[in-house]
Parts: C-alpha cells; structure tokens; sequence
C-alpha cells in the first residue's frame, strides 16, 4: 500500500514540474458556427477569376493566371503569409486574481481553386493557419500550424468574390 502510495505521489510530482516548466500557455479556442469554404457562383469562370483577381490585388501572389483565361478548366491563386489577430485563439491570464483573454497573433495563408462547374464556376477556399507561441511571460515563442483553421476567413474571402462580381455587373 505504502509502495502505490509513494508511486502515485512520485507520478503527481513529475507531472506538476512538467506543467511548471512548460514554456508556453495553453491555446483555448472559441467556438463558432462552421461556416462554408465553397461557393458556386453563376458567371463563367474569367469572370469569377477577374472578381479573385480584384479581390487579392493588394496581396502577394505567388502564382498568376494563364493569358487564355477562355481555355482554363480550373485556375488557382495562393496567397503569401497575411498577419492578423486571431478571432477564436487565445490564452486566458490573471491579473491581480482578475481573469483576462489575450488573442494571439496568427499568419495565414489561402489558397483559392476556381473550377468550371454546371451552372457556373465553383470557388473554393483553403486555408493554412499557424498560430503565435507565447511563453509564460508574453514574448513571442514563434509560429506553431494549428489543425482547426479559423473559416470565417475563407467565408469572408468567399463574400470579398460575391461583392466584386455584383459591382462589376452591368
């Protein structure tokens, strides 16, 4: 009895110095409805890729569109990284026993597949996500990739399209 009781007070120990050694505060996540990463838009794929185009102007690019846009079955657009500030990671903290939420800083990058489709041409919107390691005293401890991506950037991406098709129509 006395050897399970030491064995457990020796596993507890362990465990304990590992949690105050750990370099960085654990990562909760907000939740949020999933929202979509895929539209079908009704216009013939230059025009949608023309609205992509638009909308990613101001980006860094990694690869651009053929000149024949009328030949193309399928067109896409990666995106360098964009730094932003997370909308559902964060870490909670106390300050003098009174709990606080700190958002973490993110990098993503999309990566948007316009595909000729019945009816149209389908937008879909994938994304890479890494978020920002903090160590317990707030300084930045680097980039980590994160397994649940934050979709509302691609939804939000999705409305971006939508928006510069309907200002472009005649």
């Amino acid at each position: 009895m006395k050897i399970q009781n030491a064995s457990l007070g020796c596993i507890l120990f362990v465990l304990f110095l590992g949690a105050c050694a750990s370099n960085t505060a654990p990562v909760k996540q907000q939740e949020y409805a999933r929202l979509r990463n895929e539209k079908l838009f009704e216009y013939e794929l230059p025009v949608v890729w023309k609205a992509v185009e638009k909308v990613f102007r101001e980006h860094v690019v990694k690869n651009k569109a053929p000149s024949d846009l009328r030949k193309a079955t399928e067109l896409v657009l990666e995106t360098d990284w964009t730094y932003s500030e997370s909308r559902d990671k964060y870490v909670e903290y106390k300050v003098n026993d009174t709990p606080r939420k700190k958002y973490l800083q993110i990098r993503f990058k999309q990566k948007v597949i316009a595909t000729r489709a019945l009816g149209g041409t389908r937008v879909r919107v994938e994304l890479i996500e890494e978020i920002e390691k903090l160590k317990t005293d707030g300084s930045s401890d680097g980039y980590t990739s994160t397994n649940s991506v934050d979709q509302s950037r691609a939804n939000e991406t999705l409305e971006k399209i939508n928006l510069a098709l309907l200002s472009a129509a005649p």
